[in-house]
């Protein structure tokens, strides 16, 4: 075979890898959204309440938190 039917065939086959993945994510995003929506609707269209946060979060939180200026 040629090096350019390889060539080809390696481009189809990485671009189609790319194209599943990406595919494949938007498919599991959808379904979770529509789950939410669902849960929602089944709770009478009430919020779900805030989670509680863990330490590990409120420490990130601090580190980010630009140094205050007395």
């Amino acid at each position: 075979m040629d090096a350019t039917i390889y060539g080809l065939i390696e481009i189809v086959v990485f671009f189609g890898g790319i194209l599943a993945f990406c595919l494949w994510q938007l498919r599991v995003v959808r379904r979770s959204i529509a789950e939410d929506k669902a849960r929602n609707q089944a709770d009478g269209g009430q919020p779900a309440p805030p989670a509680r946060r863990s330490a590990e979060d409120v420490f990130w939180d601090t580190v980010a938190r630009p140094p205050r200026r007395d």
